[in-house]
Protein backbone atom coordinates (compact mmCIF):
# COMPACT_ATOMS: atom_id res chain seq x y z
CA UNK A 1 0.00 0.00 0.00
CA UNK A 2 1.18 3.37 -0.91
CA UNK A 3 1.59 5.99 2.03
CA UNK A 4 -0.27 8.73 0.83
CA UNK A 5 2.51 11.43 2.73
CA UNK A 6 3.91 13.05 -0.08
CA UNK A 7 7.29 14.19 0.45
CA UNK A 8 7.75 18.21 0.41
CA UNK A 9 10.87 19.51 -1.78
CA UNK A 10 12.23 22.85 -1.35
CA UNK A 11 9.48 23.96 -4.20
CA UNK A 12 7.12 23.04 -2.16
CA UNK A 13 5.46 20.55 -4.53
CA UNK A 14 4.16 17.54 -3.81
CA UNK A 15 6.13 14.53 -5.54
CA UNK A 16 6.23 10.82 -4.13
CA UNK A 17 8.57 8.48 -5.17
CA UNK A 18 7.69 5.51 -7.63
CA UNK A 19 3.86 7.47 -8.22
CA UNK A 20 2.38 6.83 -11.45
CA UNK A 21 -0.94 8.29 -10.79
CA UNK A 22 -2.86 11.58 -9.47
CA UNK A 23 -5.11 9.40 -7.27
CA UNK A 24 -2.26 8.00 -5.80
CA UNK A 25 -0.34 11.05 -4.93
CA UNK A 26 -3.64 13.02 -3.90
CA UNK A 27 -4.58 10.41 -1.55
CA UNK A 28 -7.52 11.57 0.57
CA UNK A 29 -6.32 15.00 0.44
CA UNK A 30 -8.88 15.97 -1.68
CA UNK A 31 -11.60 16.08 0.89
CA UNK A 32 -10.18 19.15 2.61
CA UNK A 33 -9.55 20.92 -0.25
CA UNK A 34 -11.33 24.14 -0.16
CA UNK A 35 -11.64 27.43 -1.57
CA UNK A 36 -8.39 27.13 -3.27
CA UNK A 37 -6.46 26.68 -6.58
CA UNK A 38 -5.04 23.26 -6.91
CA UNK A 39 -2.19 22.34 -9.39
CA UNK A 40 -2.33 18.51 -11.25
CA UNK A 41 1.75 19.03 -13.01
CA UNK A 42 1.63 15.81 -15.02
CA UNK A 43 1.74 14.05 -18.30
CA UNK A 44 -0.15 11.72 -20.47
CA UNK A 45 -1.82 8.49 -18.61
CA UNK A 46 -1.07 9.51 -14.86
CA UNK A 47 -4.97 9.72 -14.55
CA UNK A 48 -5.99 13.50 -13.90
CA UNK A 49 -9.23 13.10 -15.80
CA UNK A 50 -9.52 9.36 -13.68
CA UNK A 51 -8.86 11.21 -10.98
CA UNK A 52 -11.72 13.72 -11.43
CA UNK A 53 -14.22 11.05 -12.98
CA UNK A 54 -13.83 8.14 -10.53
CA UNK A 55 -12.83 9.45 -7.26
CA UNK A 56 -14.04 13.09 -6.95
CA UNK A 57 -17.07 13.34 -9.27
CA UNK A 58 -18.51 10.46 -6.66
CA UNK A 59 -17.12 12.76 -3.77
CA UNK A 60 -18.30 15.68 -5.14
CA UNK A 61 -22.10 14.20 -5.80
CA UNK A 62 -22.57 12.87 -2.32
CA UNK A 63 -22.36 16.10 -0.81
CA UNK A 64 -24.93 17.88 -3.58
CA UNK A 65 -22.20 19.82 -5.01
CA UNK A 66 -20.94 20.41 -8.95
CA UNK A 67 -18.52 20.17 -11.07
CA UNK A 68 -17.39 22.15 -14.65
CA UNK A 69 -14.65 20.32 -16.32
CA UNK A 70 -13.60 23.31 -19.18
CA UNK A 71 -11.20 21.52 -21.81
CA UNK A 72 -9.38 23.02 -24.94
CA UNK A 73 -10.19 20.29 -27.62
CA UNK A 74 -13.22 18.80 -29.09
CA UNK A 75 -11.83 15.11 -29.10
CA UNK A 76 -10.98 15.65 -25.35
CA UNK A 77 -14.80 17.18 -24.48
CA UNK A 78 -16.43 14.40 -26.75
CA UNK A 79 -14.45 11.94 -24.33
CA UNK A 80 -15.35 13.35 -21.51
CA UNK A 81 -18.73 13.99 -22.22
CA UNK A 82 -18.69 10.38 -23.19
CA UNK A 83 -17.78 9.51 -19.90
CA UNK A 84 -20.37 11.97 -17.74
CA UNK A 85 -23.13 10.30 -20.36
CA UNK A 86 -22.44 6.75 -19.64
CA UNK A 87 -22.08 7.12 -15.83
CA UNK A 88 -24.90 9.75 -15.44
CA UNK A 89 -22.85 12.25 -13.83
CA UNK A 90 -25.86 15.03 -13.86
CA UNK A 91 -23.98 16.80 -11.43
CA UNK A 92 -20.59 17.50 -13.93
CA UNK A 93 -20.86 20.10 -17.00
CA UNK A 94 -18.20 19.58 -19.61
CA UNK A 95 -17.22 22.75 -21.86
CA UNK A 96 -14.63 23.84 -24.24
CA UNK A 97 -12.73 27.04 -23.62
CA UNK A 98 -13.98 28.77 -26.89
CA UNK A 99 -17.59 27.74 -25.54
CA UNK A 100 -16.81 28.95 -22.08
CA UNK A 101 -15.35 32.68 -23.92
CA UNK A 102 -18.40 32.89 -25.58
CA UNK A 103 -20.42 32.57 -22.94
CA UNK A 104 -18.44 35.32 -21.43
CA UNK A 105 -18.47 37.59 -24.61
CA UNK A 106 -22.31 37.42 -24.29
CA UNK A 107 -22.57 37.86 -20.44
CA UNK A 108 -24.11 33.93 -19.70
CA UNK A 109 -20.63 32.87 -17.86
CA UNK A 110 -20.98 29.71 -15.86
CA UNK A 111 -21.47 30.03 -11.98
CA UNK A 112 -22.38 28.26 -9.26
CA UNK A 113 -19.80 25.55 -8.99
CA UNK A 114 -17.92 23.61 -6.62
CA UNK A 115 -15.24 22.42 -8.08
CA UNK A 116 -13.57 23.92 -12.07
CA UNK A 117 -11.42 21.91 -13.59
CA UNK A 118 -9.18 23.71 -16.07
CA UNK A 119 -7.49 20.81 -17.91
CA UNK A 120 -4.80 21.38 -20.19
CA UNK A 121 -4.12 25.00 -19.01
CA UNK A 122 -1.22 25.46 -20.66
CA UNK A 123 -4.27 26.82 -23.51
CA UNK A 124 -4.17 30.37 -22.27
CA UNK A 125 -0.40 30.68 -23.59
CA UNK A 126 -0.18 28.05 -26.51
CA UNK A 127 -3.41 28.85 -27.65
CA UNK A 128 -2.95 32.72 -27.49
CA UNK A 129 -0.87 33.03 -30.60
CA UNK A 130 -4.19 32.62 -32.80
CA UNK A 131 -7.17 33.04 -30.03
CA UNK A 132 -7.71 36.61 -28.78
CA UNK A 133 -10.08 35.53 -26.21
CA UNK A 134 -7.87 33.41 -24.11
CA UNK A 135 -7.61 36.38 -21.96
CA UNK A 136 -11.14 36.18 -21.28
CA UNK A 137 -10.21 32.38 -19.85
CA UNK A 138 -7.60 33.55 -17.70
CA UNK A 139 -9.74 36.21 -16.13
CA UNK A 140 -12.51 34.01 -15.20
CA UNK A 141 -10.03 31.85 -13.68
CA UNK A 142 -8.50 34.08 -11.91
CA UNK A 143 -11.46 35.78 -10.79
CA UNK A 144 -12.98 32.69 -8.52
CA UNK A 145 -13.49 32.48 -5.09
CA UNK A 146 -15.75 30.16 -2.96
CA UNK A 147 -14.57 27.13 -4.91
CA UNK A 148 -11.68 24.26 -5.89
CA UNK A 149 -10.32 25.28 -9.15
CA UNK A 150 -8.32 22.44 -10.23
CA UNK A 151 -5.33 23.31 -13.08
CA UNK A 152 -4.12 20.46 -15.44
CA UNK A 153 -1.18 20.09 -17.22
CA UNK A 154 1.89 18.46 -18.09
CA UNK A 155 3.55 21.87 -20.19
CA UNK A 156 2.26 24.86 -18.12
CA UNK A 157 5.14 24.43 -15.49
CA UNK A 158 5.81 28.53 -16.13
CA UNK A 159 2.47 28.98 -15.22
CA UNK A 160 2.08 27.42 -12.42
CA UNK A 161 4.73 28.66 -10.76
CA UNK A 162 3.72 32.41 -11.40
CA UNK A 163 0.15 31.08 -9.29
CA UNK A 164 2.84 29.86 -6.60
CA UNK A 165 4.79 32.97 -6.97
CA UNK A 166 1.85 35.17 -7.00
CA UNK A 167 0.28 33.11 -3.74
CA UNK A 168 -2.49 31.74 -5.89
CA UNK A 169 -1.73 28.47 -4.88
CA UNK A 170 -0.35 26.99 -2.16
CA UNK A 171 2.94 24.87 -2.73
CA UNK A 172 1.70 22.42 -0.54
CA UNK A 173 -1.16 21.68 -3.71
CA UNK A 174 1.08 21.24 -6.24
CA UNK A 175 0.83 17.91 -6.85
CA UNK A 176 3.69 16.84 -9.46
CA UNK A 177 4.58 13.52 -11.40
CA UNK A 178 7.64 13.67 -12.71
CA UNK A 179 7.45 11.92 -16.50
Amino acid sequence: MISYHAAIFEGGERLLAGVKFISDLVGEQYKDWLNEFIIFDAGTGTGKTRFILKVLSPFAKSFGKRILFLCNRTKLREDVERQVTLHNMEHVRVMSYQRLEAAIKSHEEPTGYDYIVFDEIHYLTSDAEFNEYTDLTYAYLMKQEGNVCILMSATAKSFFNMLIEKGRVNPAHHYVIAT
